[in-house]
């Protein structure tokens, strides 16, 4: 594997015209795994930044229904969430501009987030009864918000 700085990155994407605004996502999302690689305990984390850096090249019907490609704005929100979190989620992407976000206990609770740039849709599921299910929508303190959420997720499981 060859390593290239980060300007040595930069410089080939400006002769390949790639516009800045993406120039300047690739070049957080190499900060971003360099910052956690190191760390072996955090190889979730990096592998849930590897899926959200690819989900920045999805170009228009990238799903094969309509999905539209992801903004910066929405590819940096979700990295900040990710990077905050010490218990990871598995994660998808949608075809709504936004990331799906699931944990999941023994006990078939669970626990799922629709983030999005401007709100957070948060799904819990106690037991693997849906019946009982509790829906609750975050617009303010997004990341945080989830955060407390998983961690009383953990706590109360």
């Amino acid at each position: 594997y060859a390593i290239y700085s980060s300007e040595q990155i930069t410089t080939y994407l400006k002769i390949k015209n790639v516009p800045r605004e993406k120039i300047s996502t690739i070049n957080m999302v190499i900060n971003n795994a360099k910052r956690y690689y190191a760390d072996k305990a955090n190889f979730e984390k990096i592998a849930n930044l590897n899926k959200i850096s690819k989900m920045f090249e999805f170009e228009r019907d990238w799903n094969g229904i309509g999905g539209e490609p992801f903004s910066s704005k929405a590819i940096s929100f979700f990295q900040s969430v990710i990077e905050i979190l010490d218990k990871q989620p598995q994660i998808t992407p949608t075809g709504r501009n936004s990331l799906l976000m699931q944990y999941e206990l023994e006990d078939n609770s669970v626990l799922a987030f629709e983030v999005c740039e401007s709100r957070v849709e948060k799904v819990f599921v106690p037991k693997g009864d849906y019946s009982k299910a509790e829906e609750e929508t975050f617009t303010n303190n997004m990341e945080q918000r989830i955060k407390e959420s998983v961690t009383l997720f953990y706590e109360n499981g």
